[in-house]
């Protein structure tokens, strides 16, 4: 019941319905549906941290009404219906990176870097469906050893192919394609022994979740058309945000926060003349006691920001972290603020 509360809604718009809505379609049953969530199987980390893998993908252990938890893969095996609409057209472009994988030039020199883009799968596969097309970057994200960064250009994106899938080279159906990544992540979940030596088993990156909610980035697309503001850019670096948070590029996350806080100020307020700042933003618009405070963190974050793009190289390690990207309340808070000016 929970899972189809969940697939039926994404076969329909194309987009994993809020956990808001997947709770009272339950309530109606008398059925607890976080109760329901938190049964799942799930293989390798029982936690928030570390290799995991199950039917379904979300953070752990709160989610708001607001959040989207969705489906893997794996909830194919028990919805016929995901089988023809994500499993089976994920396995062929499985292949397809596989085989891109495998066909990159080799160089003693350089490291290889072989990419996947919408339109080279496209191109290999010219009768799947433009809807797989549209959802297919959240479906490899939310597969652990498919996931890895994204850049978007256009209606064009591209995406870097990690080794991990040679892993899957045998594998052409979807039970098999189950078994083996769960017994992937279970290899990734231990540290095998031998003798005295302690040999630590390749892990796939740390997903990390999503930094901007979902539903803002959707509030945003509602308002295309609606406004004198072209919000394209807005929403592309939000994307790139997420994707790159998820992965753990700490360096991006920077960059990309301080484009983001750069490229609003018009939308908050309106000076007498010149460009409006993000300075402005703090001090002219009226805010709740709150609010004031992460507004004032995100622009004392614009140092930092600023440390990331421009120190120069030196004999000594950098030391920015994951750890050192805001938290996602601050920037929450102030494109609430954006929509509801839009």
């Amino acid at each position: 019941m929970l899972l189809t509360a969940m697939a039926m809604p994404y076969a329909r718009e194309g987009k994993w319905p809020l956990w808001g809505y997947v709770q009272d379609q339950l309530d109606r049953h008398e059925v607890n549906a976080t109760e329901v969530l938190h049964s799942l199987p799930v293989v390798g980390s029982q936690g928030a941290i570390g290799p995991s893998y199950g039917v379904a993908w979300y953070r752990r252990p709160y989610m708001a009404d607001d959040a989207r938890p969705a489906l893997t893969v794996a909830a194919a095996v028990h919805l016929p219906e995901l089988d023809l609409l994500i499993a089976q057209p994920f396995l062929r472009v499985l292949h397809i990176m596989i085989k891109k994988r495998l066909d990159a030039p080799l160089s003693t020199q350089e490291v290889t870097r072989p990419e996947i883009t919408r339109s080279g799968i496209r191109q290999a596969l010219p009768n799947i469906g433009s809807a797989f097309m549209d959802r297919l970057p959240d479906i490899l994200n939310y597969e652990p050893f498919t996931m890895s960064g994204m850049s978007i250009e256009g209606e064009e994106w591209k995406r870097p192919v990690p080794r991990s899938v040679l892993e899957y080279k045998d594998v052409h159906d979807l039970e098999s394609y189950v078994g083996r990544t769960t017994e992937l992540v279970n290899r990734s979940a231990t540290t095998p022994t031998y003798g005295s030596a302690t040999v630590v088993a390749p892990q796939p990156p740390i997903a990390h979740g999503v930094y901007v909610e979902e539903s803002l980035i959707d509030e945003l697309e509602n308002k295309i058309g609606s406004t004198q503001w072209n919000l394209d850019k807005l929403i592309r670096l939000l994307r790139e945000l997420n994707s790159n948070y998820g992965d753990g590029h700490p360096y991006a996350c920077h960059a990309l926060l301080r484009a983001i806080l750069d490229h609003v100020p018009p939308i908050l307020v309106a000076p007498a003349s010149g460009k409006p700042s993000f300075d402005q933003v703090v001090s002219n618009r009226s805010w709740s006691k709150t609010d004031q405070a992460y507004v004032t963190k995100l622009k004392d974050f614009r140092a930092q920001g600023d440390d990331v793009l421009h120190r120069q190289i030196h004999t000594s390690a950098d030391l920015i972290k994951m750890d050192d990207v805001p938290p996602r309340a601050w920037l929450n808070v102030l494109l609430r603020a954006c929509i509801d000016d839009l």
